[in-house]
């Protein structure tokens, strides 16, 4: 847990938002390990790693000699995490990872303008960084601290402004303090018709709130649903009531 402090300085710069939108790209799972604290991290979030990248290949033909040719069995030795890895005895592949569409949206939260140690810019949510789990940098993170209390409920999250079917968010929490910047609980709601829907989500690792570590990365994932806006929800932690968040990303069923 981390002691509160004050600084009069202005807030850190906002921090570079992800690369062309067009760089739309799936995601294979590496971002629950957060980056090391040296150069070069978060470069596989910055708008979702590729797949199989580096592994040593797909893998779509059959092992050394165990299966059938028409891709069952095992990838053959260094055969990688690919989209179409070899699935063992299936005898076909394997289904692709849900795609990154994160830099395809708009940043969206209940409170725009906060007052707390982070970032002021809504953009530090998918800067592609994902500070190591344990970290203390505040300007690292969004969090939603004002100095008022009692604030029901809370959320962050992104306006694609026309119809996903989104299957995945990958949310990891900012920093712990001792009167704030956790959910009590969290969910996610999806916007459909105008309406904010709350979908039944599996929470990988599951979500420890105030007992949580510092920049811990949580996958939440759920049924395939079409809607236009999705968010992370609920009721903001502490006597101060507030959330933190360092890094925000949606995932969308792949298309066939």
């Amino acid at each position: 847990m981390v002691e509160r402090w004050w600084s009069c300085s202005p807030a850190a710069s906002a921090l570079l938002a992800l690369a062309s939108a067009a760089a739309c790209s799936v995601y294979d799972g590496s971002l629950l390990q957060p980056a090391d604290e040296g150069g070069g991290s978060g470069a596989a979030a910055a708008g979702g790693s590729q797949a199989g990248n580096g592994s040593g290949g797909a893998g779509t033909s059959a092992g050394t000699g165990s299966g059938p040719p028409t891709g069952g069995g095992e990838a053959s030795e260094g055969g990688g995490a690919g989209i179409c890895a070899g699935s063992a005895g299936a005898g076909g592949m394997e289904p692709a990872p849900p795609v990154d569409i994160t830099a395809f949206g708009t940043p969206i939260a209940l409170i725009t303008e906060p007052q707390g140690l982070g970032s002021r810019s809504l953009e530090t949510l998918r800067d592609g960084e994902l500070p190591p789990e344990g970290a203390d940098d505040p300007s690292r993170q969004y969090d939603t601290y004002t100095g008022e209390s009692g604030r029901g409920e809370d959320w962050l999250g992104y306006d694609f402004g026309a119809q996903r079917t989104f299957v995945r968010m990958l949310f990891q929490n900012g920093l712990i303090f001792f009167d704030g910047g956790w959910f009590e609980s969290i969910s996610v709601q999806i916007l459909v018709r105008d309406e904010w829907l709350e979908v039944s989500s599996k929470v990988t690792p599951g979500y420890a709130g105030a007992e949580s570590v510092n920049f811990r990365v949580h996958q939440l994932d759920f049924s395939p649903t079409n809607g236009t806006a999705i968010r992370v929800f609920g009721e903001p932690g502490g006597s101060a009531s507030f959330i933190s968040c360092g890094e925000l990303r949606v995932f969308e069923e792949p298309a066939l």
